[in-house]
């Protein structure tokens, strides 16, 4: 439904957690949908457990429309010239739907296995 382009690994990852969140805006028609795929950016040997996932009008705030905290499964890593592992992560949550326009989807209070950074 809304793709941001291909990962690559090496430009701008942001931190979810320690009370940091990234929000990115996407534009849809009339659509329902349940699941959610991302790249996170994890040192070695971390896994990314959980995210709150919010989707809203507006970055960071407005009406919401889904704010739930998203268990996810982890594959995909390769390492990138950083030193991090780079992975896809997916999971699924209650279902939202959603008119045409434009929304907001928010990312934060990540938590890995070894209590470290997700970005």
């Amino acid at each position: 439904m809304y793709d941001n382009g291909p990962t690559n690994g090496t430009v701008d990852a942001w931190v979810i957690n320690f009370g940091f969140a990234v929000s990115d805006s996407f534009t849809i028609g009339n659509a329902s949908f349940r699941s959610l795929a991302f790249s996170a950016w994890l040192f070695p040997g971390d896994v990314l457990q959980s995210a709150e996932v919010i989707v809203s009008s507006q970055e960071l705030g407005g009406t919401i429309y889904l704010d739930q905290t998203v268990n996810f499964t982890q594959g995909g890593c390769v390492s990138n010239q950083y030193g991090f592992n780079v992975c896809t992560e997916s999971g699924e949550f209650e279902r939202v739907s959603l008119d045409a326009g434009t929304y907001w989807l928010t990312l934060e209070n990540a938590t890995s296995n070894f209590g470290d950074p997700v970005y």
